[in-house]
């Protein structure tokens, strides 16, 4: 199993003021016509307000878009569009949709993808082999990783941790799907 590391893909604004509200990072700047879903995908979601594009992954028929959404009630998903299919984490309240204490949100299949909190800065994957990938986060805090093997990033995924700014972990989460906890 191999972690291949997204070449992000998303702009990176070096001179943006720190970020100190709850909304996440994305929903706190100007949308740009990028963040837009495919039209199909909005059609699909009624209760879509907002969203913007927080990370992106490969070309052409190896693309991958995360998207972070607001529904109209506030709540939080994240969409995943990739190889002509659409994956993502459910809606939830901002209160929950990043976990307790708030770390990261993700799903896991082709890719890992997802989202970390406004206080996290950084976050290391460790795969099944006890080989650690620390994953590049965007100016949004999203984040897209390609995984090979014959189950991809669910059986390639064993733990996340997120770390805060001062280098305290804050978040060590089993990832592993159930069907994958016995090792080969």
């Amino acid at each position: 199993m191999v972690l291949i590391l997204a070449g992000l893909g998303v702009a990176v604004d070096a001179g943006a003021a720190p970020h100190s509200g709850t909304d996440p990072l994305a929903l706190a700047r100007v949308q740009r016509p990028g963040d837009n879903m495919p039209p199909a995908l909005r059609r699909a979601l009624p209760s879509l307000a907002q969203s913007r594009l927080v990370a992106t992954y490969g070309s052409g028929k190896r693309k991958a878009r995360l998207f972070l959404a607001q529904t109209r009630k506030g709540w939080l998903c994240s969409v995943l569009l990739a190889d002509g299919h659409a994956s993502g984490t459910g809606c939830m309240p901002p209160t929950s949709f990043f976990g307790n204490p708030p770390a990261v949100a993700a799903v896991s299949g082709r890719y890992f993808a997802g989202v970390a909190a406004n206080d996290i800065s950084r976050v290391v994957l460790t795969q099944r082999d006890n080989t650690q990938v620390d994953v590049p986060l965007t100016v949004d805090h999203g984040f897209i990783v390609s995984c090979t093997g014959p189950d991809q990033c669910a059986c390639a995924v064993a733990w996340v941790d997120a770390y805060a700014a001062s280098g305290a972990l804050v978040s060590h989460t089993r990832w592993l799907a159930p069907r994958c906890w016995t090792v080969p």
